[in-house]
């Protein structure tokens, strides 16, 4: 099983929700960039956007962009 700590209050707001500091499976530092549920109620748009930003991240790989770690479906969010 995976676990994720995040922080109580969120660092940042993106496009999709807040963006949180976390650590992933008791070790590994991590960010979680969280779908509020306000971009939900336009679930279409929101998770064809959210499908793209994760696609895109997945073929990623320079030394200053953040890697893509995973998804997490309970609450929708990026982990990277």
């Amino acid at each position: 099983a995976t676990s994720l700590a995040l922080e109580k209050k969120p660092f940042a707001v993106g496009g999709f929700g807040n963006i949180y500091k976390a650590v992933l499976n008791g070790s590994e530092e991590v960010v979680v960039k969280e779908l509020l549920p306000k971009v939900v109620q336009e679930i279409s748009v929101a998770l064809n956007e959210f499908i793209h930003e994760t696609l895109l991240m997945s073929k990623l790989c320079h030394p200053n962009i953040v890697k893509l770690v995973g998804i997490a479906m309970n609450p929708l969010s990026i982990v990277m």
